[in-house]
């Protein structure tokens, strides 16, 4: 009999037997999406420009708006990190490697250091990548946005050391693809369409169909 993927998660879970290599289930995912709801909260919020400064297009966050709060359960719960932070950029994390080595990481930087919530998703989106670069590490490209040698770097990164390096390069933090409209309204046209995700996005090579699928190849 032919397994759902309701199945398949749980079945990852260990509730059913031990895990497939490389499967995700809901347990392992909260997490990024804990912080996707809150990235989501700050870009719909009316108080002016918002919590969260970016340069995402003002009719995508329109459009963020108008899913309610069903679509944006949906949007929430995607199988990657809708904050970018900078994990593609080696030079960036060699700097900040080197400063939390020398015991140097002191002060805060501009950007999302402005405000409350951009810090604290720019300290959990470390954490996250700390953790899943350390315990995923042939996903952390789809699901984070991290290329091999950030995440090597990352891992090595001294877990009490992570708030610190959030908070003085915060502003290398910023909300994922906003250079790409076209795929947030994909996203956000994958939500209002489709009652369930598709079956497929929860194992690493899931990751890219799902990517495929999406726009025929994605960014980062």
């Amino acid at each position: 009999m032919k397994q759902n993927s309701a199945t398949r998660r749980r079945t990852s879970c260990g509730r059913r037997g031990p895990p497939p290599p490389q499967w995700f289930c809901d347990e392992e995912l909260k997490p990024i999406w804990q912080v996707n709801a809150r990235l989501i909260e700050a870009l719909v919020a009316r108080n002016g420009t918002g919590p969260l400064p970016c340069t995402l297009s003002c009719d995508v966050r329109e459009m963020l708006r108008d899913l309610g709060d069903g679509g944006r359960q949906r949007l929430v719960q995607l199988p990657c990190l809708l904050v970018d932070g900078g994990f593609h950029d080696v030079q960036q994390w060699l700097s900040a490697e080197a400063a939390s080595n020398e015991g140097n990481v002191t002060g805060a930087a501009g950007g999302w250091s402005k405000s409350v919530t951009g810090i604290t998703l720019a300290r959990e989106t470390l954490h996250l990548a700390w953790y899943w670069s350390r315990t995923y590490a042939d996903a952390v490209q789809r699901v984070l946005g991290a290329n091999k040698p950030c995440a090597a770097m990352i891992a090595k990164l001294d877990l009490l050391s992570l708030d610190t390096l959030a908070s003085t390069y915060c502003d290398w933090f910023r909300v994922r693809w906003e250079d790409r409209p076209d795929y947030w309204r994909a996203l956000i046209a994958l939500v209002q369409n489709e009652p369930e995700l598709p079956p497929f996005p929860i194992d690493v090579g899931g990751l890219r169909r799902f990517s495929e699928w999406m726009l025929g190849s994605s960014p980062v």
